[in-house]
């Protein structure tokens, strides 16, 4: 008797991978009944800066959030940059003279009036034209000095090798922008309730970060997320979106979170056990979101996408064919000890 093996392919059916989440399940009940361990707050906002008070004009509360420390560091980079350039080029900015903090205020208030004036090209508000002709900008600043100043306009010293090899995406703006960050940060202490959201910066030029979302006005630009105090209307807190490379708080997962779970945590921090209330979109809100924020005396109130991890199944009372059927103004009302969800 002759044997014969035959070396055929084991069928094996192919396991289902089932990503493994290490947040706990929430456990829902569909009952109106929801008593939230969060106490009441009473918290107001609360402006710390000393010179402040309700008698003082727009222009001066804007050199408090604006001091000549920050803006000096416009002037002297700017200098910098123009040295850097003639060096290379002599006859680059010709009739240059240095501006000083006077001066960049005059440019910088020409530049908020180009957002209220609008016109398609910078050069039509010193036009002559009867059609054009505004005459403040002519009577404020020469269009020759306006155009170098903006030529020369910097944050940094592009010679600097730190610069050079960074990964920040906003390298760019120097030590300008994180301590306008930080001057916004300490001018104010929030009150009860906050929001966050994010907000497009219009922006056509070539930025690897540069976003498109349709939505918004300017549908290109640069994102930020942005911390408000609801009593104030006051940004508090300001976080660029740099892709990959965004700077959120390495003590929480992004797995767990979520990119915009993440963004909240890393905003909200130092902000904690006040008994605030935040209020966000179905962009940044989750159930982990919620029980982690409950845990630190932390309410969370907005609106939330059903796919979410740990969300309740919802459906309505009603069934036609198996299928579900809403009734016109049916709500289904889920709890647990922590959260409440509402359709």
């Amino acid at each position: 008797m002759h044997r014969i093996f035959l070396n055929l392919p084991v069928h094996r059916p192919k396991r289902k991978y089932v990503k493994k989440s290490k947040t706990p399940a929430c456990t829902w009940e569909r009952t109106e009944n929801f008593n939230p361990k969060i106490g009441s707050c009473e918290l107001q906002a609360e402006f710390h800066h000393p010179d402040l008070h309700p008698h003082l004009s727009p222009f001066k509360i804007l050199k408090l959030l604006l001091p000549a420390e920050i803006l000096n560091i416009i002037i002297t980079e700017s200098g910098n940059y123009v040295e850097q350039c003639r060096r290379k080029d002599r006859k680059s900015f010709k009739g240059w003279a240095p501006f000083d903090l006077s001066e960049l205020w005059v440019f910088l208030g020409l530049n908020i009036l180009m957002g209220i004036v609008d016109k398609p090209d910078n050069r039509d508000y010193w036009a002559r034209d009867p059609l054009l002709f505004t005459p403040f900008f002519g009577e404020t600043m020469p269009r020759d000095r306006f155009e170098l100043i903006l030529r020369s306009l910097h944050f940094t010293n592009n010679e600097d090798e730190t610069n050079a090899h960074s990964q920040n995406k906003f390298k760019k703006l120097g030590n300008f922008f994180p301590k306008l960050l930080e001057t916004f940060n300490n001018f104010i202490t929030p009150g009860a309730f906050v929001c966050i959201d994010e907000s497009l910066v219009k922006f056509k030029g070539r930025l690897s970060i540069k976003q498109y979302i349709p939505s918004k006005r300017a549908r290109f630009g640069l994102k930020f997320f942005m911390l408000v105090d609801c009593q104030t209307k006051f940004v508090v807190r300001v976080l660029p979106y740099e892709g990959k490379e965004t700077k959120l708080d390495n003590s929480i997962s992004q797995k767990d979170f979520g990119f915009g779970g993440s963004v909240c945590v890393t905003l909200m921090k130092g902000l904690f056990n006040k008994c605030r209330r935040l209020v966000v979109d179905n962009f940044f809100s989750s159930p982990t979101l919620a029980s982690y924020l409950v845990n630190l005396s932390t309410g969370l109130l907005g609106t939330v996408k059903l796919n979410r991890t740990n969300m309740p199944k919802v459906h309505p009372e009603k069934f036609v064919k198996g299928k579900p059927k809403w009734e016109a103004g049916e709500v289904a009302v889920y709890s647990n000890e922590s959260m409440q969800v509402v359709r």
